[in-house]
C-alpha cells in the first residue's frame, strides 16, 4: 500500500512530483523520495474481451480496486452490459469502492496499474 500511504500522508501545502527516473528538478530539493512500482496497462484493443476477462479474473482474485474510465454515462451503461455479457462483475459508480471492478465517468489518457497497491485504472480505449 505504499502509493496509497504516500497520497494519504500528503499535506495540502506540499507538492507531489512523479517521475520515471530519480533526478532533481533544478534547484528544487525534495523532502522525501518514494519508489512506487507502476505497470502500464495492456492495450486490449477491440474484440479482445476474452483477454479483458482473464485480467478481470486476476484482479478479482487479488481483490484489486479496478476503475474503468469512460467518457459519459451512456457509454458506461454499454460497457457495463458488455462486461455482463462476458461474466465480468462490474458496477457503475461515482465513488471509488475498494476491492471491486467499477465503471466511472472521467478522463484519463492511459491506464496503469499499481501492483503493490492493488489499484488499476483502465481507459475505455484500452478495454472495450
Amino acid at each position: 500500500m505504499k502509493g496509497r500511504k504516500v497520497l494519504k500522508d500528503l499535506d495540502a501545502t506540499k507538492n507531489l512530483f512523479f517521475s520515471l527516473f530519480q533526478k532533481g528538478l533544478g534547484r528544487l530539493t525534495f523532502e522525501a523520495i518514494h519508489n512506487i512500482q507502476e505497470r502500464s496497462m495492456t492495450q486490449f484493443l477491440s474484440r479482445k474481451m476474452p483477454m479483458v476477462k482473464v485480467e478481470a479474473d486476476r484482479w478479482a482474485k487479488q481483490k484489486a480496486t479496478v476503475i474503468v474510465v469512460v467518457d459519459h454515462l451512456t457509454r458506461a451503461s454499454k460497457v457495463e452490459q458488455t462486461f455482463h455479457d462476458f461474466d465480468i462483475p462490474a458496477i457503475i459508480t461515482k465513488e471509488v469502492q475498494e476491492g471491486i471492478l467499477q465503471i466511472m465517468v472521467g478522463s484519463f489518457s492511459h491506464g496503469f496499474e499499481l501492483p503493490q497497491d492493488k489499484f488499476v485504472i483502465v481507459t475505455e480505449k484500452g478495454a472495450v
